[in-house]
């Protein structure tokens, strides 16, 4: 009998948030050198599908709580004819992910509820290695970044690390009203992504300059061009926060392929919203330094694998529980922080992939209310920065590049 695993502790908060026209779905991409053999990309999936119970995997419902159910069959690839496509509810249930070919170019587009950038990241260096292995007789070294589809899946590997490492003191959320960019929207919008490729060297340059991490110095950017355009278009909500993804893989020793990743949240407050941006950066540089410890992520760990597994949340039928999430997802979502910046870092192939590749991307899909989002990915000398857009927006993507660039001249 084939086995079906539960969903992590995050997951459901994503499938709060699906509609007809939004789900959360991100994209990771490797630039080749040379054109994409379909049937070879085809066969790698086949090969490497068996080895992602938790990825390769549609989204079913019980009766109480949704359930991952591996495919029996790898999907079909796709010639990529749209970025970030909404994935329909009969998608998400069937295979909640995509793979993706254009003439020198591989994605995977997957939904958020299967996993995190980490565990896609994974999948994708998985595939590529087992396609240039199929087109090009390499053998590329096994790793924890390259997984052997021979092997067999470790049960580390589909284990909800949020239950492992929840323990001691919970932290509450916090709500935050926070300043909501304003977007208008037609109905045949889809989503853009609006990407400048910059030298890592030179954004590092500036980031040390300043004493801190590229991460906090994007994010002080960030915040400083979200509070121009709240002067352009006010709002009774006047909380500039950044919300930054954090792999929890960094701090925990963990296999998992499924979400393992929490946020730590960049706050200006009214009154510090005119200071410099070397003492934005100050400001955010602690409050990351304490969001980011062990400690602190423990807590938050705490606090929601208790409230998910609260007894009277446990048995409550699975229509009730997905509007109280909602209602949740409401209140500490979306609304309480401007923008999410994902930084995926730095992106390592094994030598022998690299004569074949020329580069890397991240997207992330847009926010379902403000129509915005912002992802980072480095590979070699070059960092690629994507901010993504549903509608018309309202022009962030102008002033935070011509921020940036202001600044590393």
């Amino acid at each position: 009998m084939k086995r079906r695993y539960a969903l992590d502790s995050s997951a459901a908060i994503y499938l709060a948030s699906m509609n007809k026209k939004h789900t959360n779905v991100y994209r990771f991409s490797v630039m080749l050198k040379e054109k994409v053999n379909p049937e070879k990309l085809q066969e790698a999936l086949d090969n490497v599908t068996p080895r992602f119970p938790v990825i390769v995997a549609g989204i079913k419902r019980g009766m109480f709580d949704y359930y991952v159910d591996p495919v029996e069959k790898a999907p079909r690839i796709q010639k990529d004819e749209e970025r970030m496509a909404v994935m329909s509810k009969e998608r998400v249930e069937t295979c909640a992910m995509r793979v993706l070919y254009r003439e020198k170019q591989i994605s995977v587009e997957i939904f958020h509820s299967i996993t995190d950038g980490g565990g896609a990241m994974v999948f994708l260096g998985s595939l590529l290695a087992e396609y240039l292995r199929l087109c090009y007789s390499i053998q590329i070294p096994y790793s924890d970044r390259i997984l052997n589809p021979k092997e067999a899946v470790k049960e580390s590997e589909v284990k909800d690390d949020y239950i492992t490492y929840a323990g001691g003191k919970g932290i509450p959320a916090k709500r935050h009203k926070a300043y909501q960019l304003p977007n208008e929207k037609s109905g045949n919008d889809k989503n853009e992504a609006l990407t400048r490729v910059y030298k890592a060297g030179d954004i590092l340059k500036v980031s040390r300059e300043y004493g801190v991490s590229m991460t906090v110095f994007l994010a002080a950017v960030m915040a400083q061009s979200l509070i121009e355009i709240k002067r352009k278009y006010p709002s009774s909500r006047n909380i500039i926060q950044v919300m930054l993804p954090i792999n929890l893989r960094s701090k925990f020793k963990s296999d998992s392929l499924q979400n393992f990743s929490l946020y730590a949240f960049m706050k200006l407050l009214p009154d510090s919203q005119d200071m410099s941006l070397e003492e934005m950066i100050r400001v955010f540089a602690g409050q990351m330094e304490k969001q980011s410890s062990a400690k602190h992520l423990q807590g938050m760990m705490t606090t929601n694998v208790k409230n998910q597994n609260w007894w009277f949340f446990k048995i409550l039928p699975l229509p009730l529980k997905k509007l109280l999430v909602e209602v949740v997802h409401y209140i500490f979502g979306e609304s309480n922080s401007c923008i999410t910046m994902t930084n995926m870092g730095r992106t390592v192939f094994p030598e022998e992939c690299k004569p074949y590749v020329e580069d890397v991307e991240c997207i992330i899909s847009p926010r379902r209310l403000t129509g915005y989002n912002c992802s980072i990915i480095s590979y070699e000398e070059n960092v690629r920065i994507t901010l993504s857009r549903y509608g018309k927006g309202c022009g962030l993507e102008d002033v935070f590049y011509e921020k940036l660039e202001s600044l590393m001249e």
